[in-house]
């Protein structure tokens, strides 16, 4: 009974750490749109986030389709981030 308390206290805590960060991620996306590629990464590195250049001048970058709450995908244009995602 302690064990099955523990493991749901547990598992709450860890879920409401993950989500707490994919929400941090989720806000800098936001922010970073319109930002020069070196100003966002700047944003981007202070807080700890992984960084993925997914398409840059319209052209698709090769990439993998694993998901991390800790990586922002960005879209850049003429050295602008014209969208940004996380994963």
């Amino acid at each position: 009974m302690v064990y099955n308390i523990l493991s749901c206290v547990i598992r709450t805590s860890m879920t409401n750490k993950i989500e707490d960060l994919k929400s941090q991620t989720e806000a800098l996306c936001k922010e970073i749109i319109g930002y020069s590629f070196e100003e966002a990464l700047v944003l981007l590195e202070k807080f700890r986030k992984k960084i993925r250049v997914t398409k840059r001048d319209g052209k698709n970058n090769i990439v993998t389709r694993d998901y991390r709450i800790d990586r922002v995908n960005l879209n850049i244009e003429n050295n602008i981030v014209i969208s940004a995602h996380v994963g």
